[in-house]
């Protein structure tokens, strides 16, 4: 399934730029990034229920 975003080829220069960057193999740089994103997604969840 597709969702909204870049588009895939896009998305596999970032990461072969990353990777080259930090020396790390794609496995590693996938999970890295899917953490960061589990958390910026945490965040927005928290900030949505904070009273204004």
């Amino acid at each position: 399934m597709k969702r909204p975003g870049i588009e895939t080829r896009q998305a596999e220069a970032i990461i072969s730029e990353m990777r080259d960057a930090a020396g790390a193999d794609r496995g590693e740089l996938y999970r890295a990034l899917w953490i960061q994103g589990a958390g910026i997604i945490a965040i927005l969840t928290a900030l949505r229920f904070l009273p204004i």
